[in-house]
């Protein structure tokens, strides 16, 4: 499980790097707007996966990421309202949403990496 783990999270890293040998010029809002939807459908889909990993460990006794379910079951629906709403106010809201719920997790759960 891990391991599809590593390959979603690589996945949803190389969506967001643009690639710059092809321009001169950057236009980052050009691109948000272009490739966002994929980004941020591969971010939503990757916590989702952790979600059902998430249960999937709990079954089979590992009783800590049960409990990391109470927080990942609020990102989901951040990572999701970007998709449908094109807002600006969404745009950027989410994501700083997200960071801290992140942040948060790895306080909370794995406070030696902190």
């Amino acid at each position: 499980m891990l391991f599809v783990f590593v390959i979603g999270l690589y996945f949803a890293c190389a969506l967001v790097s643009p690639d710059f040998e092809d321009r001169e010029e950057y236009d980052m809002a050009e691109f948000h707007r272009r490739e966002g939807p994929t980004y941020m459908g591969a971010m939503a889909a990757f916590i989702v996966l952790a979600f059902i990993a998430n249960i999937a460990a709990t079954k089979e006794g590992v009783g800590v990421w049960g409990a990391e379910n109470k927080l990942v079951i609020w990102m989901i629906p951040v990572a999701i309202l970007p998709l449908f709403f094109r807002n600006r106010v969404v745009q950027l809201v989410c994501p700083i949403i997200l960071l801290t719920l992140n942040i948060a997790f790895m306080v909370i759960f794995y406070p030696v990496i902190t």
